[in-house]
């Protein structure tokens, strides 16, 4: 339900970006959204309860990232999110154009149809953390690779397929699916016994998701200008992550009859 939070300003965002830059120009766009950021940091700070910090043992405290850095399952999970969020950069950012120059779309209508991976999104949250809980408890892997699949199969299509309608349908269920994954992704580390060592094993992960937000739109944004503005390498790039990150999310446990300090679990101190 948290995570949902995100793919709903992605429905917003577009859609009030262009229209504020049809209203007021790009500067005005600019100055509205500086002043919204503003206030939501005012809400941030005064709004929030403040919670008591636990106090915690030195034996649980002893060296927390240590242990997660000595996780193989920890880094399994991390280069997943990585590739994963590859193609959820690199497919976010790029679509705007992609629908401007190859299919042609006014900016108005850009920014409307770049929401719909937003609403697609939320609906993939809230259905994977559903699933996670229930028919895919224990066995979140099925899950992931499930929605990487049919992420990649989509990029398949679009990559043959020019018309707009089928467009559209793809990027929809991409957006969906990929937000399926991202929550099979995160409901991993969840599982894990050592509890102690859940904000190390957070940064861990997330370091994957934040470094492909800086490899991923310089990559995309390289290989169409060296395809001459076509978008064939890109897509074959994206293609190729989402093969990679179901090859390395095959090879994690998911059940609990087979997870030990070799797979899921962290090894605890002595």
């Amino acid at each position: 339900m948290l995570l949902a939070s995100n793919p709903v300003a992605l429905v917003l965002a577009p859609a009030l970006g262009a229209l504020m830059t049809v209203w007021l120009n790009w500067r005005g766009m600019f100055v509205a959204v500086a002043l919204t950021g503003l206030a939501v940091s005012l809400l941030y700070a005064c709004g929030l309860p403040k919670v008591a910090t636990p106090v915690r043992s030195e034996r649980v405290t002893r060296d927390p990232l240590r242990r997660v850095l000595r996780s193989a399952a920890v880094w399994k999970i991390c280069a997943v999110n990585f590739a994963l969020n590859v193609l959820i950069w690199g497919f976010l950012s790029w679509l705007p154009t992609y629908l401007l120059k190859v299919h042609g779309l006014d900016l108005l209508h850009v920014g409307l149809y770049a929401s719909v991976p937003g609403v697609a999104g939320i609906l993939g949250m809230l259905t994977g953390g559903w699933l996670a809980d229930g028919w895919f408890a224990q066995r979140e892997k099925v899950l992931l690779v499930g929605a990487v699949g049919v992420s990649t199969v989509c990029l398949i299509v679009m990559l043959n397929v020019s018309l707009l309608p089928v467009v559209l349908i793809c990027q929809a269920l991409i957006a969906f699916s990929l937000k399926l994954g991202f929550i099979a992704v995160w409901s991993l580390p969840l599982k894990f016994d050592d509890t102690d060592a859940s904000g190390s094993t957070a940064g861990v992960i997330n370091m994957g998701s934040q470094f492909a937000g800086v490899v991923s739109p310089a990559a995309m944004g390289f290989l169409i200008a060296a395809n001459g503005g076509q978008f064939t390498g890109a897509f074959l790039f994206l293609i190729v992550c989402g093969l990679i990150c179901i090859s390395i999310a095959m090879t994690l446990r998911g059940d609990s009859e087979t997870r030990s300090a070799e797979d899921l679990v962290i090894e605890q101190p002595r």
